[in-house]
């Protein structure tokens, strides 16, 4: 089932960067690029709306 996805993401300095809607899709939500800092990261997949649920795919690469 699809639903509408967020991403959370955390930095190492405590810094959240929001991910919703890729290119206007609201099942997709895309980080592309080089993080801000090296260290560990927080990433929490979650629904735009509470209660919404589904199957997602979480894709990390190491540049």
């Amino acid at each position: 089932e699809e639903f509408d996805t967020y991403l959370i993401i955390r930095t190492p300095t405590g810094e959240q960067i929001d991910v919703d809607d890729y290119e206007g899709n609201t099942t997709l939500s895309l980080n592309e690029g080089t993080l801000p800092v090296s260290g560990w990261y927080e990433i929490r997949v979650t629904s735009f709306s509470p209660g919404e649920t589904g199957s997602y795919l979480l894709e990390v690469t190491r540049g």
